[in-house]
């Protein structure tokens, strides 16, 4: 397959999250560039979700869904992301960023993503809105619990939920809070 074209024209739509496959994609597309010695363009797209809060991934830890040491809300463009790629793995590519005019990360009220200026279009059908894109690197780490994180519904991961939660209960200091229905076997709880 390298061998049917000289450039890869990558234009993907991240939402600003270490697991999101699409990055690793791009790692993917650059390591294999450099090996067949192919050209990558890389065109860049207002990041979903801008902030740069979060651990970064344990050395040895990568796989699929985590391409390098990359925090979990790492706030780059997939350009970013294919400079940061090429500097941290060596890699010996010619590749190039067609840039955005006019990006602003840190710009309300979209803070990345230009709010009433560009229509959104799902990088896939559980990415249906910018909220989702706030919300997915801390509710996708539910996909490993007996919780649901809403896929199938409406707003899959901005909800989650479980049989045993229940949204309409408040501690001794009047605070909302998740309660466990003690009807249930504690073998199904979370703890």
């Amino acid at each position: 397959m390298m061998d049917s074209f000289d450039v890869l024209l990558v234009d993907l739509q991240d939402v600003g999250s270490r697991v999101y496959t699409f990055i690793t994609t791009v790692r993917y597309f650059l390591e294999a560039a450099a090996e067949h010695d192919k050209t990558v363009w890389v065109l860049d797209d207002p990041i979903r979700s801008a902030s740069r809060r979060s651990l970064r991934l344990r050395p040895d830890w990568e796989s699929f869904v985590g391409a390098g040491p990359l925090p979990m809300r790492h706030g780059l463009t997939l350009g970013e992301l294919a400079s940061w790629f090429v500097s941290k793995l060596r890699l010996d590519v010619e590749w190039q960023v067609v840039t955005m005019e006019a990006w602003k990360p840190s710009r309300a009220p979209g803070y990345g993503w230009p709010l009433g200026e560009r229509a959104w279009v799902n990088p896939s059908p559980n990415a249906s809105n910018l909220w989702m894109a706030r919300c997915y690197a801390g509710t996708v780490m539910l996909e490993g619990t007996t919780l649901s994180e809403g896929r199938g519904t409406t707003r899959p991961l901005e909800l989650f939920g479980h049989r045993i939660l229940s949204p309409h209960t408040t501690g001794k200091d009047g605070i909302p809070r998740p309660a466990m229905d003690a009807r249930l076997p504690a073998a199904g709880m979370l703890v």
